[in-house]
Order: C-alpha cells, then structure tokens, then sequence
C-alpha cells in the first residue's frame, strides 16, 4: 500500500508538471521520449523501493503483485528496460488458475508491450508478449469467469490494434490481419462484458471500437461506437459521485479522450450540421 502511495503521488506530479495528451493515443502504446520531472522520479523510485521490500519474503500472490507493481514504477521511471525482471515473472505467472493470475498476466503482457517499444524490431521483441497473452481467452472461459474472458479478449484486441497501427503502411489497415484479429477480439470482449451489466469493463472496449473503426474509415460506425462508450460512462460516472476528488480527476483525465475524440469526429466535416454542433458542446461540458 505504501508503495501504491508513492506511485501515485509520482504520477500526480508528472501530470501537474508535464502537459500530456490522450487523445488520439492508444492504450498499449508507450512513450520513452521524455524522462519524469525530478519530484515524480523521486516517487517512483521510493515506490521501487518499497515494492522491493515488499516482495522480500511475501507469498506467492503478494510477491507477484509487489513485483509487478515494482516493474510499472521502475518503467514509470524510463530506466534500462528490466528484461531480465520481465522474464522471471513470466515464468510465475505461466499458469492462470483463477482471475488473479488472469489479470497478472495481462498486467505483465502490457509491461512486456511497454519494454519492447523502448527499442529493436518491434513484432520480434513483442513475440513473448504475444505468447503470454494469446491463451488468456481459452484459459478464462475454462474458469468461467466473464470479467477474466472479456479482459482477456480486449487486452489481446488492444495489443493487435497496437501492431495494427505501428507495422501497417498508411492506407492498408482495413487489410492488414493484425486489424481483424483487434475487432473481432474487442467485439467478443465487449459480449462478455455486456455494458448493461458491467459498464466499467464494457466502455474500454467500446471505445477501443470506436478506434479501429476510425482507422479503418469507417467514421459512422465510429461515432456509433464512441456515442455507445458516452452512454455507458454515464453510469459509471454516476457511481464516482460520492468518492473522493482525487479518484473522480483521475477518471476524469483517464476517459477525457473518449469525449474529444467524438467531438473531433462530429466536427470533421467542413460544414458541421446544427446537431452535430450541439452534441459537441454538450459533450465537453
């Protein structure tokens, strides 16, 4: 929890001094361009610290997640990629027997993700990334646990849609297979999540659709799906009222893109329709 802490007050400090901007971004990319500020990189690396200490002689369960937390801080940090860290987890993680080890390994994927954008040939080095993730999906539906599938689903679509974007010459996404696999895995991920039921699962994905359906020009069926991702926030949103501000600015920054990237479609066109304008304005407010 401490280290929880000092993880958090880092990333507050990096948002306060550094202007960052999600829209547009995708969630598996990974930005190595700019070291933290200096008050943020003193966080992340008391947060190191005490994951470490934590890590020292906790159970199995513990000593995962103190070392995966350990790797976000030291990643937060832009230090020498930890590979060698990287690999050993991967070899606690190999089994996944119930949703804790489901998300372990999504979290240690997404890790692996960030490490191989650091540098080198960008599918190679993602090949232990793409092996770790891959039987998620048949793992989670063994479980039969529809929140461990649909993230297993929509993290596998979400590092497709990473590989999409990054290995397709302009112009050939709606061909390219790493864009089909993204869209057919976050459609299986946003049915088992079902955004009536679970709508803080669902929306990712709905937006994470909204996305690929842009990239491919397919503006109507993306302002479809961004309008259903809005519709579904609302709730979550609703549930955020009584939690505490830090929390609510934080979700705030997190979802803020979803809400620019429709208005940045509804205004696309050189002469936007009266209600397209007034969907925009109600969307910033």
């Amino acid at each position: 929890s401490l280290g929880n802490t000092y993880l958090a007050l880092g990333n507050r400090a990096q948002e306060r001094q550094t202007a960052v901007s999600r829209q547009g971004r995708l969630p598996w990319r990974c930005d190595w361009g700019t070291a933290p500020p200096q008050e943020a990189q003193t966080f992340y690396q008391q947060a190191a610290e005490t994951y470490g200490k934590a890590a020292s002689g906790a159970a199995a369960r513990s000593h995962i997640a103190a070392r995966l937390n350990q790797l976000d801080a030291l990643l937060a940090l832009r230090s020498a990629p930890p590979w060698e860290d990287w690999h050993t987890l991967e070899q606690r993680v190999a089994n996944a027997d119930n949703r804790f080890d489901i998300y372990a390994r999504i979290k240690l994927a997404q890790q692996g993700a960030c490490l191989a954008q650091s540098g080198g040939e960008l599918q190679t080095t993602l090949e232990p990334v793409l092996a770790l993730l891959a039987p998620l999906p048949a793992m989670a539906a063994e479980l039969g646990d529809p929140i461990a599938l649909s993230q297993a689903y929509g993290s596998l679509g979400g590092l497709y849609e990473l590989l999409s974007q990054e290995l397709t010459p302009p112009g050939s996404i709606a061909t390219n297979r790493w864009h089909t696999e993204a869209l057919t895995l976050t459609q299986q991920a946003l049915y088992a999540a079902q955004p009536s039921v679970l709508p803080d699962i669902a929306y990712p994905w709905q937006w994470q659709l909204a996305r690929l359906h842009q990239a491919q020009g397919e503006t109507d069926l993306a302002i479809r799906s961004y309008r259903q991702a809005v519709t579904t926030l609302r709730s979550v949103r609703n549930n955020l009222l009584p939690i505490d501000s830090e929390v609510q600015f934080s979700f705030r920054d997190n979802v803020e893109p979803v809400y620019r990237e429709l208005v940045d479609l509804l205004l696309r066109p050189d002469d936007p329709s009266p209600e397209a304008l007034r969907e925009a304005i109600g969307l910033l407010d």
